[in-house]
């Protein structure tokens, strides 16, 4: 019975204590998210321009000048087929984003607010949970772009739009329980903020942003299988472009796989906290 309350007390901790600081993580998201486009002429505009400015280089660039194709489709030849094409590779650009902006600013979270750690009653585990916001506010405004750049082409939006949540539900466990990892250990290990460049450049080009899995030879498959976000962007894109619903068995492995990160970065975090304040 000891056994039993002490599990069901650890798989509460993390939802009570977002629960219960839900509205000053919203405080601090909002100021966040202010602070970066305070001093911008075009303001909050920026979210949307840079992600089509490389949306626009990165369809040239492999659409044009590489002539790719997607899957066993010939290369793009009419201005539709480019728009579809262009589509194609935004869903999985913005995907990607999201985790990039995770894996970028989740080590030195902690490192950039060294004030809050020297206050014992501040709850420090809702600092790692920003840039996951702060991400998802970024693609809620790309999704939005990408439904109405569908609407003029000749992809269909279909009801299986409405199914998105389903999928980025677990990816949001995952990115939630990489940064609470992620922001504990940038604390004793401060090369992670020199070595994240670099990853999310290498993962960029990993995941199958810019190509089909399809493509690749068999035996590279399950190596690039292995990286958590070709499922999620490779899922995400069957949803949306070809009305594919992901099997039973693939959807238990993203949630099972989710929770499991989730709670083990929660409990890397609460452990690690501990030694913080002699640290920083």
């Amino acid at each position: 019975m000891r056994i039993f309350k002490s599990l069901l007390c650890f798989l509460r901790a993390p939802w009570v204590s977002l629960w219960i600081n839900r509205e000053l993580l919203y405080q601090l998201c909002k100021r966040d998210i202010s602070a970066k486009y305070k001093a911008s002429a075009l303001g909050l505009a920026w979210s949307v321009l840079l992600p089509l400015t490389m949306l626009a280089i990165y369809a040239f660039v492999f659409g044009e000048i590489f002539k790719s194709r997607w899957g066993n489709a010939p290369p793009p030849q009419t201005w539709s087929e480019r728009l579809s094409f262009a589509l194609i590779l935004y869903a999985g650009l913005m995907t990607f984003n999201w985790f990039a902006e995770c894996l970028s600013k989740a080590p030195v979270t902690i490192l950039q607010h060294v004030n809050f750690v020297k206050r014992v009653i501040f709850p420090l585990d809702i600092l790692p949970v920003i840039p996951v916001v702060i991400g998802g506010f970024h693609f809620l405004i790309s999704g939005l772009v990408l439904a109405g750049f569908t609407l003029a082409s000749p992809v269909a939006v279909t009801w299986h739009w409405l199914l998105t949540p389903l999928l980025l539900l677990p990816f949001v466990f995952c990115l939630t329980g990489m940064s609470w990892l992620l922001s504990a250990i940038g604390v004793y290990f401060r090369d992670m903020e020199q070595m994240m460049p670099a990853l999310t450049s290498a993962l960029m080009f990993l995941s199958p942003v810019f190509y089909s899995v399809q493509v690749l030879p068999e035996f590279i498959r399950p190596w690039l299988m292995a990286n958590p976000m070709t499922l999620m962007i490779e899922t995400l894109r069957d949803l949306l472009f070809w009305q594919q619903l992901p099997a039973f068995t693939v959807l238990l492995a993203l949630y099972g796989f989710a929770l499991l990160l989730f709670y083990l970065g929660y409990s890397c975090f609460t452990v690690l906290r501990r030694g913080f304040s002699d640290v920083l």
